[in-house]
């Protein structure tokens, strides 16, 4: 009898130890993260040691290695389990990463928005300079609507760099701010992200000018300096609804570009995500008034028949067309149509990995 009892607690202390041996292995796996998740790979093998161990102290196993609770055992408690917590789509796991962006954008220093917008309207200089270039150079030869396709496809380059260097557009901000709520983000600070980016927009254009015109890239009576006054010339001449109404469609599409692009990861996926909403733009002949910025000054230096007040009106109307194309088209009516009634709640998701 003594010798059985000593070899039962003997088989007892070697179950602990092998007990306590596995759960250090399991522990150490790096592709296994997270308390529950370790738990729940490892209890079965502990628990079928146990049965081949026989009867043992429960009190010596290692705390990790108690039972999982069971969903019903959770809800009784009021926690919620893995398995119920809801999972968001791709396009509200889009939404919300471009609400919490909006959140966050106020509470960077003043200096590195104004840096961030600064960088936003060289970048998108880049795509206008080559819309002249390419526009001006093929006008002679090609037909205008496949004119206008061409500029389309060329101008996207500089949102393209914008969005893969993670620096912004005032227009873009509309979006962004139009989607935290008043307790997240109030409407001070949401209107001076707006202006800071406004501004730093304005800086990087003019000074894309500068360099444009002290470079001679393009020369008085070039084809590419004709095309520019042109295009220039025709937005100021614009009614002031006609300019606005355009506005709304042209951020319409750069947020819907903005958008696409946030839904992918690799920078493939984004240029290609955000070119052809931004291509249909131009095409079509629609205003944004972060490139208005670099397009009308540049044209006045190139002769354009415009004033420095043709060139406010301009850019003030468009926009606030602007403003009400990302705003209440994606920052309301997308966010709806994504999220349902519960658009305009605070949730506590959990995002498709």
């Amino acid at each position: 009898m003594l010798r059985a009892a000593l070899s039962r607690a003997a088989s007892a202390r070697s179950a602990v130890s092998l007990d306590n041996r596995l759960v250090r292995l399991l522990e150490t796996k790096s592709d296994i993260t997270g308390a529950a998740r370790c738990q729940t790979v490892r209890n079965p093998f502990i628990y079928q040691l146990r049965q081949l161990a026989g009867p043992h102290d429960q009190s010596r196993l290692p705390e990790s290695s108690q039972p999982v609770p069971t969903n019903h055992e959770l809800a009784s408690k009021g926690v919620q389990s893995e398995e119920e917590k809801p999972v968001l789509s791709m396009e509200q796991s889009t939404m919300v990463a471009l609400e919490t962006k909006g959140i966050k954008q106020p509470k960077r220093p003043d200096v590195q928005a104004l840096a961030s917008s600064f960088l936003g309207g060289a970048y998108l200089s880049w795509g206008s300079m080559l819309m002249f270039h390419v526009g001006g150079g093929s006008s002679a030869v090609l037909a205008p609507g496949l004119l206008a396709a061409v500029k389309g496809m060329v101008f996207p380059i500089g949102l393209s760099m914008i969005v893969l260097s993670g620096s912004e557009l005032m227009t873009g901000n509309f979006l962004t701010q139009s989607l935290p709520s008043l307790k997240e983000t109030p409407l001070a600070h949401r209107a001076k992200t707006i202006a800071l980016s406004g501004v730093g927009n304005l800086a990087g254009s003019l000074t894309m000018v500068a360099g444009v015109v002290a470079v001679g890239l393009f020369p008085h009576g070039s084809l590419s300096a004709g095309h520019a006054v042109a295009i220039a010339t025709g937005k100021c001449s614009a009614p002031l609804l006609t300019a606005f109404l355009k506005g709304v469609g042209a951020n319409w599409l750069v947020g819907v570009a903005i958008f696409q692009a946030t839904a992918v990861q690799s920078a493939a996926g984004k240029i290609g995500a955000l070119w052809l909403p931004i291509a249909t733009f131009i095409t079509l002949g629609l205003e944004h008034s972060v490139a208005n910025m670099f397009i009308l000054p540049l044209a006045q230096a190139l002769g354009a028949p415009i004033s420095t007040l043709d060139i406010a009106t301009n850019i003030t109307t468009v926009a606030l067309g602007n403003a009400v194309g990302a705003g209440l088209l994606l920052g309301g009516v997308q966010k709806l149509s994504v999220f349902g009634p519960s658009a305009f709640e605070e949730r506590q998701t959990q995002s498709k990995p």
